[in-house]
């Protein structure tokens, strides 16, 4: 994941879509535990404390 809070006009991040794209939108909303868990096929807990957010690589 980029390390960068880069946001476009509307608000939303700014990664480019592709056609791997599960959801686009805000990144709070986006940037969940469930999403990315999807998109990766690999458990990835995702977390954010105080504006930082944090992503763990699970085992299963």
């Amino acid at each position: 994941m980029p390390t960068s809070n880069r946001r476009g006009p509307s608000g939303r991040s700014s990664w480019p879509a592709s056609p791997g794209t599960i959801d686009p939108g805000p990144a709070a909303e986006v940037l969940t535990t469930e999403l990315v868990s999807a998109c990766f096929d690999h458990p990835i807990a995702i977390g954010r404390n105080r504006g930082r957010w944090a992503a763990t690589a699970g085992h299963g």
